[in-house]
C-alpha cells in the first residue's frame, strides 16, 4: 500500500498522504481552502487491499482560517480508528470514525516511484509556513519554526530504496511550549513535488509523547 497519494479539494485546497510499504501513514486533510485542516498518523494492515488499523488524529492550526476568520487551533492528538479500500498504483480511500466524517480519497503520484536518493535532496526548501528545511548530504536536518519558536536537528534516512518516502527524525529545542523540548520525534517525509509549478516541496509529518505525556502529531509543509 506504499504511495504517495493526493485528493483535491474546494477552493483550491489539497489533501496528502504518505504510506510505506509496512502501512504507516501521515496524512493532512484539507478538504476546503478555508476550514481548520487534521492530520492523520496510523499503522494500517493491508489485507487482499482492505485496510484497517488505528493511530491519532489531530487539527493542525499553523496558518489556517475558520470560515469566520479566526485561527484554527493546534491540539493535541486523540486516538482514531482507520478502515478503507487501496488499489495500488491508482487510488486509495481511508475512512475515519473521529474528527472527520469525510473520507480521504487520493490519486496515487507515481513519482514515489522514484528510488530515494538522500545526497541528491541536500539543499534549502522553502516550506509554506515561510521556514526553511534544510537538508545536507548526509542527510542531516537542520529547521528554525516560528510559528512554534523550536529549533529541530535531525536526519532524514532510507526506508526503502525503490521509493521516494523517507524516514523522518527530528529533536527540538527552544519551543514555547517547553513540553516538546528534547523530545525523539519520528515520522514519514516526502520531497515529490505538490507546488502548482510541479517543484519540489517538503511535505511530512512526526508523531511523538510530550513531556506532560500528550501525544501529538507535528506537520511539515
Amino acid at each position: 500500500m506504499g504511495g504517495w497519494w493526493v485528493q483535491p479539494g474546494g477552493d483550491g485546497a489539497y489533501s496528502f498522504l504518505l504510506s510505506d510499504g509496512a502501512g504507516e501513514i501521515f496524512a493532512l486533510e484539507n478538504l476546503y481552502r478555508y476550514g481548520c485542516s487534521i492530520l492523520y498518523y496510523a499503522n494500517l494492515t493491508d489485507v487482499a487491499n482492505t485496510l484497517a488499523g488505528s493511530g491519532w488524529a489531530a487539527q493542525s492550526g499553523t496558518g489556517d482560517l475558520t470560515l469566520t476568520g479566526g485561527t484554527c487551533p493546534i491540539t493535541a492528538a486523540v486516538p482514531e480508528t482507520f478502515s478503507g479500500t487501496v488499489v495500488p498504483t491508482v487510488s486509495i480511500d481511508l475512512a475515519t470514525a473521529g474528527l472527520n466524517v469525510d473520507d480521504f480519497v487520493g490519486e496515487y503520484q507515481a513519482a514515489y516511484a522514484t528510488p530515494a536518493n538522500v545526497p541528491a535532496l541536500a539543499g534549502a526548501y522553502t516550506m509554506l509556513s515561510g521556514d526553511t528545511f534544510n537538508i545536507d548530504q548526509n542527510g542531516g536536518v537542520s529547521l528554525s519554526e516560528a510559528v512554534t519558536g523550536c529549533a529541530y536537528a535531525g536526519t532524514v534516512s532510507v526506508i526503502d530504496p525503490a521509493y521516494s518516502i523517507y524516514r523522518l527524525q527530528l529533536i527540538a529545542s527552544g519551543c514555547a511550549n517547553a513540553a516538546w523540548d528534547g523530545i525523539a520525534q519520528t515520522g514519514l517525509v516526502s520531497f515529490i513535488g505538490n507546488n502548482v509549478d510541479g517543484s519540489d516541496v517538503v511535505f511530512g509529518g512526526t508523531h511523538f509523547v510530550d513531556s506532560t505525556g500528550q501525544q501529538q502529531l507535528k506537520l511539515f509543509q
